[in-house]
């Protein structure tokens, strides 16, 4: 595969840092291209909550990303048909979303699908087709939601990142990497991992030339610690902003939260159906199922 990317592009095309990037994923580098859209349009925002996603401060940040969800998720095309996209790092976390947020994001008009209440095809048909009817529609999932999914235009006009996209070390894949690569794991591995992610997630906004739009992270590290500056050289160039919330929040206190109680999938919710307990919900499109309490996206020590 190398030879022919080099082949076609020219070997000069290939640079050292996008070749890490992706070794540990596919095992050569990749060919590094000029943007085909004008990521400019587009804001990436920041919002200090004032906690961060990591295991210190876990129930906290839980407690305010909830809390500032339905302020962070205001309509961007006035009356007219809009979607968004909330993507959180596990399946406990989308869970404590959709119980606490959910309710509130209905009664300000928004049409609320939650992943795993259906497979994902029919889900997002529903989403697609509420928007092109002139309805708000916002889909809460996990990263895996990003894989493949396309929503161009009005279909997603903000999209909201709940965390940094980081592995559970709980996950035996990792442990074992852990162990085998030691101090340069988070390097290495971890952070190249978690690049790969942003780009993906963020992807899911800009999908056709013409589109616009925001991106939001509830999670200040990538602005606040030292690796979120790699971090944010990997993106698209965003329109950057930066905003603290810790005081606008500051009387939102630290929660416990049930992370193994079922998805709380309301009647009234469009497209929604009643889970069945201790069962994966099945995409049959796709024919596997999706795993509820999977580790390998962060769930394994959220709460």
């Amino acid at each position: 595969m190398q030879g022919l990317l080099e082949e076609r592009a020219g070997s000069d095309v290939f640079r050292g840092e996008s070749r890490v990037l992706l070794k540990s994923k596919v095992g050569v580098g990749y060919v590094a291209l000029d943007p085909v859209f004008d990521a400019s349009k587009t804001v990436l925002e920041v919002v200090n909550v004032g906690a961060g996603g990591g295991y210190p401060e876990r129930r906290l940040f839980t407690s305010r990303v909830c809390a500032a969800l339905p302020e962070v998720l205001k309509p961007l095309l006035g009356g007219r048909g809009e979607g968004a996209l909330v993507l959180c790092n596990s399946w406990e976390m989308l869970r404590v979303v959709a119980k606490e947020v959910g309710p509130v994001l209905e009664s300000l008009g928004w049409e609320v699908r939650v992943q795993g209440s259906t497979g994902v095809r029919p889900l997002v048909e529903r989403h697609i087709g509420a928007v092109e009817s002139g309805g708000r529609s916002v889909l809460l999932g996990t990263q895996s939601l990003a894989e493949g999914l396309d929503l161009p235009g009005a279909l997603c006009m903000h999209v909201v990142l709940v965390s940094l996209p980081f592995a559970s070390n709980s996950s035996p894949l990792e442990s074992a990497l852990e162990e085998v690569l030691g101090s340069r794991y988070f390097e290495d591995r971890a952070l190249q991992e978690v690049a790969i992610k942003l780009v993906q997630m963020t992807g899911r906004l800009v999908r056709s030339p013409s589109d616009w739009g925001r991106i939001t992270m509830l999670d200040h590290r990538l602005q606040t610690k030292g690796y979120g500056k790699k971090l944010r050289a990997r993106l698209p160039a965003y329109e950057w902003k930066v905003s603290n919330w810790s005081q606008k929040l500051a009387h939102v206190q630290p929660k416990a939260y049930e992370s193994r109680e079922p998805l709380p999938l309301r009647t009234g919710w469009p497209g929604s159906r009643k889970e069945s307990h201790g069962k994966r919900p099945l995409d049959k499109k796709a024919g596997r199922g999706v795993k509820r309490n999977a580790t390998k996206d962060g769930s394994g020590d959220l709460f």
